[in-house]
């Protein structure tokens, strides 16, 4: 966790940098690496020295805070509902606050998707790889069922997958190396979105029943933004379905086991970040 926090306010500077501008950074109270990897990497890149700059206090000391703030041209904040509410209140209107926060990604699986061995497999690899600590985790699997025992016979072969992946040792292997070059490429890290409410778990992870028809008001409600939904179905039923969670507002449609991929050239929750960082002049 400390680690991913980290990665978050490391790659935050490196987009501010990347645009051209002077990044001011306010690490976590964790956080007792970042002013070394900044200190490394002006040692390495001398002219970098005048765009960087740390300053370690308590987010909780208002007064440096708002000093900080009027220096700005725009605040970069990575956090929950919370903490945005908390920084918006101590900045004046004509600030602009860049905010990244907590996701919510899930898997869709349908009653043709529940024969879909391999697929079924390449979710048991993703959860186990990521353990639900990325945004682009999954953190929730909805059946397209109203019957508990459909749930129950997909979390059966969901096991199964699992169980087979730490019988093969070469598999282990793999999945590890996976899990740390995702942890190590991912930008947006543990989510503290809120899980369902299913009473079967398998490898921490909720299963529900959520047919399509209910599937656009159930998510709709969520408290969190949505990500990246995994898909478990037959191919004519793709379309059908990348339209519904488009609409209920994700932003990424993918296979269960390259949900969390890195994708260097894409999007990240649905934006291209360093846009976030400039402005367009004329």
């Amino acid at each position: 966790m400390k680690g991913n926090k980290l990665e978050r306010e490391i790659i935050r500077v490196l987009e501010g940098l990347l645009t051209g501008n002077i990044n001011i950074l306010k690490p976590s109270s964790e956080d007792m690496v970042s002013s070394f990897i900044l200190r490394e990497l002006v040692r390495l890149e001398p002219r970098l020295r005048s765009y960087l700059y740390v300053f370690s206090f308590s987010s909780r000391d208002t007064r440096r805070l708002k000093r900080l703030i009027s220096i700005a041209d725009a605040v970069v904040l990575w956090g929950g509902d919370q903490a945005v509410s908390a920084l918006r209140s101590l900045m004046p209107p004509e600030k602009r606050l860049i905010e990244w926060g907590h996701k919510f990604s899930f898997v869709y699986v349908t009653k043709q998707g529940l024969k879909m061995e391999e697929k079924i497999a390449g979710l048991a690899y993703h959860l186990e790889a990521t353990r639900q600590r990325l945004c682009s985790s999954c953190q929730t699997i909805y059946i397209d069922t109203e019957d508990s025992g459909v749930v129950k016979e997909f979390t059966g072969k969901l096991e199964e997958a699992i169980n087979r992946i730490y019988l093969d040792a070469d598999s282990l292997a793999t999945l590890r190396a996976s899990a740390r070059n995702t942890l190590i490429n991912q930008s947006c890290a543990l989510s503290a979105a809120i899980h369902g409410r299913g009473e079967i778990y398998t490898g921490g992870c909720p299963v529900e029943c959520l047919p399509r028809e209910r599937a656009l008001g159930v998510l709709r409600k969520t408290p969190v933004s949505l990500q990246t939904v995994g898909l478990i179905c037959e191919e004519r039923e793709r379309e059908e379905l990348s339209r519904l969670f488009y609409r209920a507002g994700a932003v990424r449609i993918r296979p269960p086991k390259e949900m969390s991929r890195h994708m260097p050239e894409g999007a990240h929750d649905g934006e291209y970040p360093l846009l976030r960082y400039t402005k367009i002049v004329e």
